[in-house]
């Protein structure tokens, strides 16, 4: 299934972090896994494997408390146990880590490991979410943003640097807390192309085989305008036709992941923690990957676990389906000799 995406074919002939990432986040998970009851050393290695993935990419970062929670809810009664090896992947972490944070430290006075986060979310998320509210546009609602940036910021900018991230922190803060949930189902609808987006129809944009300017899905879900939506999928019957098949295969491979859940209790426990594992980081990362800003390439690093999750739930439909199928062949000689 990874290897047959679209995202992956399109973007494996680009330099990017996320061929990288993903291979380092499949060995830390295969490290952790494999020796989950073993020797504490192990977790040590998980740990510090963890640690350079989040250096090629700091979204890495949610799967550390995803590692140690699993830790916790699979000990078995072995508490003491549990403990000394969510000590021992947080050491390996942070052995890796702490050399970038001090050097953050040293030259922007921040701990913080990377300013892309709330960069992202200042210049992105929150912009776009106020320019909705409101009815701006994105240039607009970023200009009043800026401008309480500049009363706040003593640095007086709004480069995405670790000096000026916790004043933008602020402000994200600020804005988000008039109206969470408001601002949780605009993070809903737009997270919506994180598990259904094809990528077939950005590939062929960028391929020039549709128009460049596409129709925004989400935002006229979001303006509830129901003949928008018709008119888009009418005047761009190809881009239609590749969201169609893409995003129908993908609605299978997202209802195969949710439908895994269905099937925890048949499920050994060394199982039963991966799928925990593949469930809790896909969510995890929608959380901080999600909203304006996801996409099918966004998703790509975590298509891995996606899909390991809905074959699971996969096998789960096709063994209710064989049991049943079973219990007819069995009742069926029964029912004609009467």
């Amino acid at each position: 299934l990874f290897i047959s995406d679209p995202t992956g074919i399109f973007y494996s002939t680009v330099i990017l972090t996320e061929t990288l990432f993903v291979f380092l986040l499949l060995l830390t998970i295969c490290v952790y896994m494999r020796y989950f009851d073993g020797h504490s050393g192990w977790f040590f290695l998980s740990g510090a494997l963890l640690g350079i993935v989040t250096l090629v990419r700091p979204t890495a970062l949610v799967v550390l408390p995803v590692l140690v929670f699993i830790l916790w809810l699979y000990s078995s009664g072995r508490l003491r146990h549990s403990i000394i090896c969510a000590c021992m992947i947080t050491a390996g972490f942070f052995l890796v880590v702490f050399p970038w944070m001090a050097r953050n430290k040293i030259y922007f006075d921040s701990w913080a490991l990377t300013a892309v986060a709330t960069t992202q979310w200042f210049q992105q998320t929150v912009t776009l979410y106020y320019a909705y509210t409101h009815n701006i546009s994105h240039t607009e609602a970023y200009e009043i943003l800026r401008t309480r940036l500049m009363e706040i910021n003593p640095h007086k900018s709004d480069a995405g640097t670790l000096r000026n991230t916790p004043y933008m922190g602020q402000i994200v803060r600020e804005f988000l807390l008039e109206d969470p949930f408001g601002y949780a189902y605009f993070h809903a609808i737009k997270t919506l192309p994180f598990f259904f987006s094809d990528g077939l129809r950005d590939i062929a944009r960028r391929m020039g085989y549709v128009d460049a300017n596409q129709p925004n899905v989400g935002n006229l879900i979001l303006a509830h305008d129901v003949q928008g939506l018709w008119d888009a999928f009418v005047h761009n019957r190809l881009s239609s036709v590749l969201l169609l098949f893409g995003g129908g295969l993908w609605l299978l491979v997202t209802v195969g992941m949710i439908g895994s859940v269905r099937g925890f209790h048949a499920l050994s426990q060394r199982e039963a923690s991966v799928l925990t594992v593949c469930l809790f980081v896909v969510f995890a990362t929608m959380l901080i990957a999600g909203g304006p800003n996801a996409s099918a390439r966004y998703r790509f690093s975590v298509s891995p676990f996606i899909f390991i999750a809905a074959v699971y739930g996969f096998d789960t439909f096709w063994k209710k389906c064989f049991l049943a199928l079973k219990r007819t062949i069995k009742f069926k000689p029964t029912f004609f000799l009467n």
